[in-house]
C-alpha cells in the first residue's frame, strides 16, 4: 500500500474516532475509486443549535486542521430533502469525505449512495445511516 494511500486511510479513521463514529458507510463495487487524500471534508449535522452537534463541529475542525484539509459545515435544519441536496452540492463540488448524522437514517439512503458512486468517502455518526 503507498504512503498517501495509507495516509489517507490513518486520516479517515483519526476523523472518525474524533467525531465518535457510530456508523459507517462502505462503497459498492461500481463506485469511483476514494481520494488518495483527504482535502476536503464535509460535516453534516441534523441541528446546529443542539449543543451535541456544536461540539462535533470543534471535534471536526480540530480533526480537518490536523489533516490540512478544507472543512464544509452543513446544519440539515431537521430536513431530509434539505440534507439530501447538501449531499448533492457536496458531490458537485468533489468533497472527498462526508461526515454524516443523517435525519433520517433510511431516507438519507439514496443521497449517500450518489456520494459512495461518485467515490465520496461517507462516514455515518450518531445515526446510522444506510
Amino acid at each position: 500500500m503507498n504512503t498517501i494511500r495509507y495516509r489517507s486511510i490513518a486520516a479517515t479513521v483519526s476523523v472518525a474516532a474524533t467525531l465518535g463514529m457510530v456508523g459507517c458507510t462502505s462503497a459498492p463495487t461500481e463506485a469511483a475509486p476514494p481520494p488518495e487524500s483527504i482535502e476536503s471534508m464535509a460535516l453534516m449535522v441534523q441541528d446546529l443549535s443542539n449543543p451535541f452537534f456544536a461540539a462535533m463541529v470543534k471535534g471536526a475542525e480540530e480533526a480537518a486542521e490536523e489533516l490540512d484539509a478544507t472543512l464544509n459545515v452543513q446544519d440539515a435544519r431537521l430536513d431530509l430533502a434539505n440534507q439530501s441536496t447538501q449531499i448533492d452540492a457536496f458531490i458537485q463540488g468533489g468533497v472527498d469525505l462526508i461526515v454524516i448524522s443523517a435525519v433520517h437514517q433510511a431516507g438519507i439512503a439514496p443521497a449517500i449512495e450518489r456520494a459512495k458512486q461518485a467515490g465520496v468517502i461517507v462516514i455515518a455518526v450518531d445515526t446510522p445511516a444506510r
